[in-house]
C-alpha cells in the first residue's frame, strides 16, 4: 500500500482529469444536441413562415381567379343572350328576304308579261295608224 499512498495525488489528479474529461464530454455533448435543437426550431420556424407567405398568396391568386371566373361566365351568359336574339333577328330577316325574292320574282313575270302585252299593243297601233 506504500505504492498507494505515495502517489494518491497523481491516482486523485489522473482520476479527478479523467472525470473531468467525462463530465466535459457529456456537458459538451449536451450544448450540442441543445444547439442542433435550436437550429432545428430555427428552421422550422423559418419553413412555417416561408409556407404561411406563400399560403396567402395562393389564397390570394385563388381569390383573384374565382372572381375573374365569375366574371368571366357572367359575361358569357350576356353573350349567348345576345347570340340568340341575333340569330332570331337573322332567322326574321332570312324570311323577309325569302318574301321579298319571291315578291320580286312576281314583279318580273308581271314586267315581262306587261313588255309582251305592250309590244303586243304597239303592233296593233301601228295596224290602226295604216289603215
Amino acid at each position: 500500500m506504500g505504492i498507494v499512498q505515495d502517489n494518491i495525488g497523481t491516482i486523485l489528479t489522473g482520476v479527478s482529469g479523467a472525470v473531468g474529461s467525462v463530465i466535459a464530454f457529456l456537458s459538451g455533448r449536451r450544448q450540442k444536441k441543445a444547439k442542433d435543437k435550436e437550429a432545428e426550431a430555427s428552421a422550422i420556424q423559418s419553413i412555417q413562415a416561408t409556407y404561411d407567405v406563400f399560403s396567402a398568396d395562393m389564397k390570394a391568386k385563388y381569390d383573384e381567379l374565382k372572381a375573374e371566373l365569375s366574371d368571366l361566365k357572367a359575361e358569357n351568359k350576356d353573350q349567348r343572350q345576345d347570340l340568340r336574339s341575333l340569330q332570331k333577328d337573322n332567322s326574321k330577316l332570312h324570311l323577309e328576304v325569302a318574301q321579298l325574292t319571291r315578291e320580286n320574282h312576281e314583279l318580273k313575270q308581271m314586267v315581262a308579261e306587261l313588255r309582251l302585252e305592250n309590244a303586243t299593243l304597239q303592233e296593233e297601233l301601228k295596224k290602226y295608224r295604216k289603215k
